[in-house]
């Protein structure tokens, strides 16, 4: 390999890294997302199935999605705190409810 070879990689490299990294961090940051939005839908799957069960008092639900959704985070590699779990949950419950109240308006009107 000649100087001039070495040279023309070098300059190439060292043109392409930047844009190879941003690349790279981008990538990653579009998939940590999309695996934050396939957690959010999975709380809400939860939950809804949890609301249906009438046997279960608030409290049990709110301790069955919270081992479900943590043993969903474990096999998925979530790295997830029970608290951010418990954040998804709550979340999930709000979303359900206010959904189903405006269904409830749009039946009424």
């Amino acid at each position: 390999m000649k100087i001039d070879d070495l040279m023309n990689l070098v300059t190439l490299v060292v043109l392409f890294a930047p844009a190879v990294f941003q690349g790279t961090k981008l990538l990653g940051e579009k998939l940590h997302y999309q695996k934050l939005v396939s957690f959010s839908k999975k709380a809400e799957q939860v939950v809804k199935a949890l609301d249906q069960d009438q046997g279960l008092s608030n409290d049990g639900k709110k301790k069955l999605a919270i081992t479900t959704l943590s043993a969903y985070a474990k096999k998925h590699n979530f790295n997830l705190t029970e608290e951010e779990i418990t954040d998804y949950m709550e979340g999930a419950v709000r979303t359900i409810r206010l959904l189903e109240q405006v269904q409830s308006n749009n039946r009424a009107n």
